[in-house]
């Protein structure tokens, strides 16, 4: 989960869903989510997050 904001509810919410990778805050999404990728194991920045 990667968002530009940061609440209270938005936390309960992933507490919720059980979301173990997040960063909340983040206005600069770039590289954020390629941090996000290290620590989910995905090391390129070739390799691709894919959702729906």
């Amino acid at each position: 989960m990667l968002s530009g904001r940061d609440s209270p509810i938005l936390r309960r919410r992933i507490a919720d869903l059980g979301i173990k990778l997040f960063f909340l805050g983040k206005l600069e999404k770039e590289t954020a989510c390629f941090e996000l990728m290290k620590q989910a194991g995905r090391h390129r920045r070739s390799d691709r997050l894919y959702w729906r």
